[in-house]
């Protein structure tokens, strides 16, 4: 799924929320004026402003990130496609090495990989990436995974080597030194 920002973006959320001007948006979402003309100069794709109106508007989460599929879900609805499911999902941050939990958010089903039993969205602050996890994996693979190692949880990638290790960054550790806490199945990135 590619996420379009910019000028488009800040149109989807003027028209979600029926304003005419950047000045309605701007005292809506609560930021400052200089900020929806960045996002527009930089083509920026501001994901909390697009979640907070899908939330606010019920405008669909797709339509408002890509600009593709239906405007509303009342539109899907008219269109005869199943209507849209919001789950609500626990949610993390991974805050100076430790796991945080947070209030849960609310994601549209249909966004969701499906086959996944317990996902999860947990954030790493200093890469501004909110990662989809499942907790309930069967089989450690090579992938990204959320971790603990020395008592410091990380989003790290692991490659299996042989003599039962997790080669990361370069470096192999025992598999027993590792431990797997979810598998990465999808991420939400801000540009900046």
């Amino acid at each position: 799924m590619e996420f379009s920002g910019g000028q488009a973006l800040v149109d989807r959320l003027l028209k979600a929320y029926g304003f005419s001007t950047q000045r309605e948006l701007v005292e809506k979402i609560g930021v400052g004026h200089g900020t929806v003309s960045t996002w527009i100069r930089r083509d920026y794709f501001a994901g909390e402003a697009v979640v907070q109106c899908a939330l606010d508007t019920g405008v669909s989460l797709e339509w408002l990130a890509t600009g593709k599929g239906e405007h509303t879900i009342a539109d899907v609805r008219e269109s005869e496609q199943q209507p849209s499911k919001v789950e609500s999902l626990p949610f993390s941050s991974i805050d100076s090495g430790h796991l945080q939990l947070r209030e849960p958010v609310s994601i549209q089903a249909s966004l969701l990989p499906s086959g996944h039993k317990k996902v999860e969205v947990i954030q790493v602050p200093e890469v501004s990436t909110f990662y989809l996890v499942d907790k309930d994996f069967a089989k450690p693979t090579d992938g990204i995974w959320i971790t603990q190692r020395a008592d410091v949880v990380r989003c790290e990638t692991l490659q299996r080597t042989p003599g039962n290790h997790w080669r990361i960054e370069g470096v192999d550790w025992p598999v027993d030194e590792v431990k797997l806490i979810a598998k990465v199945i999808g991420s939400i990135k801000h540009k900046m």
